[in-house]
């Protein structure tokens, strides 16, 4: 080395330093990198799983609106290359269509083998199978309009999963002010938990049926919902029993020596507590509420609602609100149904209560008898209401009391008998399931109608 040259300590990495730093980034970045291509691959499966969702759902609901004659009609020309009934269905590409040969089965199966989803980057199988369940009665009245009539028709399965939803919503709002109440009442050395409470302590109390009308000038519009109200009915908890009296306690101490106190037993425990009820809230008008829209998408008008038409030269066309519904027999207190008229519009509400499917004669006149429904019109307007609420629909005798609840529309008149015309409904059962790459990945359930000829 020339003399006075400094040797440079920052000549740079050895190989062995090299190594090591690249070891170390492939140990953390492999994992790394894992962990991001698992990431990507998971979402994009979860993305396609909730198109083939959607769109099963949508097919689903549009099987609702045809009979099975025209289901299969529709089946057989998409099967033989027809585009416009694979539109009719909502189905973008399929590779092959499967419809039953006899409609008389007692199960019917329609098939779509390769159904392609979200413009074609996912493929799917659909199989739907019907089945023929029960055949119900339907009171209507004739002259149906669709320009003046606004129907509201209930779906008498929509009361099969309330109480989930009911459970739903009060674990989602109030499970937890409920247990820290629990937790302050009882007396057990335990922190009760979600566990802990008694679900089918959870009541309906009350339904509620809104129909919000308005006329603005420019559309006579009708939306709906129902109202459902509960609460907890007398659920368990308990209370230590009252300890010895103060005296009693003094002699007991004079009489015996002093002892170590021994640890209380679980058992005995359990013998000094007492069980109480407790509902909650305690007070009607805190009672819990959960909503439900009734409304379907209305394509004219391009939203929600039971019924949309545009007004014309100032006339209004919505004559006629027409509500065919099953009673709710199941909650404590009978069914409030409310007509809000905001715009006083000058219409007609037919008011027509359906029979039960499932009950027995002596069930359907049992609570026919009992029922007594609310029914308020709110706002100005004149509306006239027509309805069976005062006939027995097991044998149909009247009912006693049974038009009490009917308040503030400018008249009310109960139908005569042969104001309807009785017309008999096939039901049939749909459980639709679909796979992708030979998974499962969703199931449905539904009811899907078709008249009878009488």
């Amino acid at each position: 080395m020339p003399k006075g040259r400094k040797k440079n300590k920052n000549a740079g990495m050895t190989l062995v330093e090299v190594i090591v730093a690249i070891t170390m980034l492939s140990l953390v970045a492999v994992p790394v990198l894992h962990a991001m291509t698992c990431s990507m691959y998971y979402n994009a499966k979860a993305r396609s799983r909730q198109n083939v969702t959607l769109s099963a759902e949508s097919l689903m609901e549009t099987f609702k609106g045809y009979e099975v004659t025209e289901l299969q009609d529709i089946f057989v020309r998409a099967a033989a290359g027809d585009d416009f009934a694979k539109e009719e269905i909502g189905v973008e590409e399929a590779d092959g269509f499967i419809y039953p040969s006899d409609l008389s089965a007692s199960e019917l199966v329609f098939g779509i083998q390769g159904m392609q989803t979200d413009g074609g980057k996912t493929i799917c199988d659909v199989e739907m199978k019907v089945s023929k369940q029960t055949v119900k009665e339907l009171l209507e009245i004739d002259n149906i309009e669709p320009t003046r009539d606004a129907i509201f028709q209930a779906d008498i399965n929509a009361e099969r999963d309330v109480f989930d939803k009911m459970l739903s919503d009060f674990q989602a709002n109030y499970q937890e002010a409920f247990l820290e109440l629990l937790n302050e009442l009882d007396d057990r050395e335990i922190e009760l938990t979600q566990n802990d409470m008694d679900t089918s302590c959870l009541t309906l109390y009350q339904r509620e049926l809104v129909f919000s009308i308005t006329g603005n000038g420019s559309h006579d519009r009708i939306t709906a919902y129902m109202e459902y109200t509960y609460y907890i009915k007398e659920h368990t908890y308990y209370e230590r029993l009252e300890e010895e009296t103060e005296l009693e306690t003094e002699e007991t101490s004079e009489e015996a020596p002093e002892e170590e106190s021994e640890a209380v037993s679980e058992e005995e425990q359990e013998l000094m507590l007492e069980e109480r009820k407790l509902s909650y809230p305690e007070n009607i008008a805190d009672y819990f509420t959960f909503r439900i829209p009734l409304s379907g998408y209305n394509e004219m008008a391009g939203e929600y609602s039971v019924y949309a038409n545009p007004v014309q030269d100032g006339e209004h066309p919505l004559q006629r609100l027409l509500i065919y519904y099953y009673p709710a027999y199941q909650m404590e207190h009978d069914d409030v149904i409310r007509i809000r008229n905001s715009d006083a519009l000058a219409l007609e509400c037919h008011l027509i209560k359906q029979k039960t499917p499932g009950l027995s004669y002596a069930q359907l006149q049992t609570k026919e008898t009992n029922y007594n429904p609310t029914v308020r019109c709110e706002g100005a307007g004149e509306v006239i209401l027509y309805h069976n609420l005062n006939r027995n629909l097991a044998d149909g005798s009247n009912i006693p009391g049974g038009t009490s609840g009917i308040t503030t529309f400018s008249d009310v008149r109960p139908y005569i008998g042969g104001s309807f015309r009785r017309q008999k409904v096939l039901v049939y059962k749909m459980e639709m399931k679909v796979m992708q790459d030979g998974v499962e990945t969703a199931r449905f359930e539904g009811t899907m109608n078709e008249y009878m000829d009488n």
